[in-house]
């Protein structure tokens, strides 16, 4: 079974579609990749982690305009999470690569 064939099968979980985006930036086809982001749910979709990953593949398709304007949506987003979420580590990691995409 391929992974398009999963996906169709048991909807678009997090790891099937995540080991798909990866697989298709390995074969560095970041337009299908960015694709693949768009099948997520969109409540998932909008998370600051998959809307970084969002613009990086803006900036592999040359779209730096676009990229600009996710990476925006990505500090929103952690900004207006409870501060408590804001101060993990992750959220602050997150934030030094939004800070310097």
């Amino acid at each position: 079974m391929s992974i398009d064939e999963a996906i169709t099968e048991f909807g678009p979980l997090v790891t099937l579609v995540e080991f798909s985006i990866n697989a298709e930036i390995g074969r560095h086809d970041y337009a299908k990749a960015l694709n693949r982001i768009e099948t997520l749910p969109a409540k998932l979709a909008e998370t600051p982690e998959w809307l970084w990953r969002r613009g990086g593949l803006l900036e592999q398709l040359d779209r730096p305009d676009d990229a600009a304007r996710v990476y925006a949506r990505a500090r929103e987003a952690i900004l207006d999470m409870p501060m408590r979420r804001q101060k993990t580590a992750k959220m602050q990691d997150l934030l030094a690569k939004l800070s310097n995409p």
